[in-house]
């Protein structure tokens, strides 16, 4: 397992090696980075699962309605409001 693979930040790896460097195990550091890490991603997983439904409702609306005329200032009313 690499640290950039599961999502370390370059900045974070410099982190690790400097400590690694002056002779500290930075095992420390990359537990608290990977409960940062872990957090990080329930955010994003949080995000995209409510992004996720907003398209499906879209998509929803973009079925149940017929093709609108067009009109002036708009591009689609179903991405209005």
């Amino acid at each position: 397992m690499t640290a950039r693979r599961v999502g370390f930040t370059l900045g974070e790896i410099k982190d690790m090696l400097a400590l690694r460097q002056r002779g500290l195990p930075p095992c420390a550091y990359v537990a608290v980075a990977t409960e940062r890490r872990i957090r990080e991603i329930d955010r994003q997983q949080a995000h995209l699962r409510a992004l996720k439904w907003e398209l499906i409702q879209l998509r929803k609306r973009a079925s149940d309605v017929p093709a609108p005329a067009l009109e002036e200032g708009v591009c689609c009313n179903l991405l209005q409001g």
